[in-house]
């Protein structure tokens, strides 16, 4: 933790569908000295999307929606404008929980803690601080990666429930899961944040206002524990053993753990070991690092939640540490093989490249001996990647993925990051 500059991190593991430990680890806030503890609410970023899922498959479960009708016959105050999109596809709820919807705005940088808060239509229409949400591809065609899809979620919710999202989330989901300690309200409530810890960029720094905060509810709202995910994840796995009724109904737990195009259920990412399929999903927020990542069939997995910007290599060891103490094979000893990028790519590559949602955020690539290096301007970070085919790039360390996008004439026009985040590259 010393050497990646990670303040604080909590762990929980799964064993034989209860929850076998779970402790806290350093610090939770550097002005207070207060210590994380198993009880310490952490930002769930991303992870806040396979939660707010179950709010969808739930009023489908009641008949109040149908997860392949157009989102539109649900949405009252904003309408998803299919007339820049040439397209007879109408995106739809399983389109938005797979990401397959083709709906932009990847992700989200928060807001500074104080701030006025923009209402989803305004998130949506763009007057936040990202893009407008839009077609960006045709619908249920690819996987793009769209927490802007999620904020449209988020509205549908409200507008079919005739409530707000925190709280139909904190009755029909979070309480029934007993996640007792979780909560999508945002802004956070003034009493709540002696519970909770404050962020940390990746020099260990605590973050200028302790946190930012995320009106994007559904896409990286939700404020939590391992703990509290670990119910999640133990309700997930016991509605699959048919050992104990949740809050779905199985056949809607059959159909989040079925693949979609790209490998995603309906919720959560999915994938296969020699163990048998795994559910997980990851998740960052400015100075928050989390992951979870179970067997679907068997009562076993880890949630690892951490308060910094730079706590990926950690997590990727504890994962492995974890897995291996326990017999898993949900982590194993990353093996690179090295390739060789394409010509076009290697003579082009070297540059700056802008996050597609936010033109603060620089990275700079370059050619270093036998590796590239990628350097975060605005975060003075730098990472090492080698090739890994023709146009793909991996992180030495993470085993993180850099997948170089081209423009219509071929030419190299930025690159995709871990699957979801965009950077475009400048001229």
């Amino acid at each position: 933790m010393a050497e990646q500059h990670v303040q604080g991190m909590s762990v929980a593991v799964i064993k034989n569908y209860r929850i076998e430990w779970a402790e806290g680890f350093g610090l939770a806030n550097a002005k207070s000295s207060a210590k994380v503890s198993r009880h310490t609410k952490f930002q769930a970023a991303s992870i806040s999307k396979p939660i707010a899922a179950l709010a969808a498959l739930k009023l489908a479960d009641q008949g109040l929606v149908d997860l392949d009708t157009d989102i539109n016959n649900y949405l009252s105050a904003w309408q998803l404008n299919y007339e820049s999109f040439s397209t007879d596809q109408k995106v739809t709820l399983r389109h938005i929980l797979s990401h397959t919807s083709g709906l932009t705005v990847d992700g989200f940088p928060g807001y500074q803690r104080g701030s006025v808060y923009p209402s989803d239509i305004e998130i949506l229409n763009g007057q936040g601080n990202t893009a407008p949400v839009t077609l960006g591809t045709a619908p249920g065609k690819e996987m793009r990666y769209s927490g802007g899809a999620y904020t449209v979620m988020e509205l549908l919710i409200e507008d079919v429930a005739k409530q707000s999202f925190d709280s139909y989330m904190a009755q029909q989901i979070l309480g029934p899961l007993g996640m007792k300690q979780s909560t999508f309200a945002q802004p956070l409530p003034k009493q709540q944040w002696p519970q909770v810890s404050a962020a940390f960029d990746a020099q260990g720094k605590q973050l200028e206002g302790d946190w930012h905060g995320y009106p994007e509810q559904a896409a990286a709202g939700l404020w939590t524990t391992p703990t509290d995910l670990a119910k999640y994840i133990i309700a997930v796995q016991n509605a699959v053993a048919k050992r104990q009724q949740t809050i779905l109904q199985a056949p809607s737990v059959k159909q989040m753990l079925t693949p979609q195009i790209g490998g995603w259920g309906l919720g959560p990412n999915l994938s296969e070991t020699n163990s048998g399929q795994v559910f997980k999903h990851s998740g960052k927020n400015a100075g928050f690092t989390n992951e979870f990542i179970a067997y679907s069939a068997t009562g076993d997995g880890l949630v690892i939640m951490a308060n910094s910007d730079g706590a990926g290599p950690v997590i990727e060891e504890l994962k492995l540490a974890i897995s291996a103490h326990y017999g898993w094979d949900l982590a194993e000893a990353m093996v690179i093989e090295p390739s060789s990028l394409n010509n076009k790519f290697e003579v082009a590559i070297a540059g700056d490249y802008v996050f597609e949602q936010d033109a603060n955020l620089v990275m700079s690539i370059s050619k270093a001996a036998d590796t590239y290096q990628v350097h975060d301007r605005t975060n003075n970070e730098r990472f090492y990647f080698v090739p890994t085919n023709s146009d793909e790039l991996t992180n030495i360390e993470s085993g993180s993925r850099i997948k170089l996008t081209t423009n219509e004439a071929g030419q190299l026009s930025g690159f995709v990051w871990a699957g979801r985040y965009r950077f475009l590259k400048q001229q």
